[in-house]
């Protein structure tokens, strides 16, 4: 793309179009696009593309992150939490030490309390968006409790022996 005064509204040399997968982390993305990229850019140059294709213009500017258009239009809950897993934030804490969600699947409610742990489920709370009462929950696949490596959730439990009711977070 050409250097451009105001934002996305510069010429646009050479494109692709990706489609991200449901499952798909920021990591994972990134390393996908990270090679498209340089594939494109090194067939451009080796077209001499010294003209433009086309110009794609988009002068609004980007979104914000978690805009909807209407909250029923929106994802639910543990769909919300799912994204913040797959973005590589997500966060927590389990008997007051730090614990890291690296994999989750959104699932149906697990029937506890915001937080509480049924198996590999954690019911999601109502903070994360849910407009019809119906919060769901997550399955956790991968984790990292404090200073431990990353490892999967059923090989985390097994030590950890966490009981039902027992609740990530504060």
């Amino acid at each position: 793309m050409d250097v451009a005064e105001e934002l996305d509204t510069g010429v646009v040399r050479c494109r692709a179009a990706t489609p991200i997968g449901s499952d798909e982390s920021a990591d994972e993305l990134r390393k996908r696009l990270a090679g498209l990229g340089s594939t494109l850019l090194v067939d451009a140059l080796a077209r001499g593309s010294a003209k433009a294709s086309h110009r794609w213009a988009n002068p609004r500017g980007p979104t914000r992150s978690g805009e909807r258009t209407s909250a029923s239009t929106g994802p639910g809950p543990s769909e919300e939490l799912h994204r913040v897993v797959r973005v590589g934030g997500a966060h927590t804490t389990f008997r007051g030490e730090p614990f890291k969600v690296w994999q989750a699947t959104p699932c149906g409610s697990p029937g506890a309390g915001a937080g509480e742990l049924v198996g590999d489920v954690v019911a999601v709370g109502s903070e994360y968006g849910s407009t019809s009462g119906e919060a769901g929950g997550i399955r956790l696949v991968e984790v990292q409790p404090v200073n431990r490596p990353r490892m999967a959730f059923d090989a985390w439990a097994a030590g950890a022996r966490p009981t039902t009711g027992e609740a990530l977070g504060p």
